[in-house]
């Protein structure tokens, strides 16, 4: 879903979570697996867990946001 509705997802001070924790993927960017801006479901689920076990959590899908309508009504996605 948050690729879908390309939605953040802050921590409960409304930090991005991914940005602390970015470190955890470079093991995974050597082999390949997380390059680019996305970053894959499984390891940034492993992010999302650190942040909990580090107290910052919850973690919240800012679905307001995502949802939102653009404003020159294009609601189509450019991979369509």
């Amino acid at each position: 879903w948050f690729l879908l509705f390309k939605a953040k997802a802050p921590n409960y001070k409304g930090e991005d979570y991914c940005a602390p924790n970015r470190a955890m993927l470079k093991p995974y960017e050597d082999w390949g697996y997380a390059k680019g801006h996305i970053i894959p479901t499984c390891l940034g689920n492993h992010m999302m867990v650190r942040e909990m076990r580090e107290g910052r959590g919850p973690i919240f899908m800012d679905t307001k946001t995502a949802l939102t309508p653009p404003i020159n009504g294009d609601f189509k996605s450019p991979l369509w």
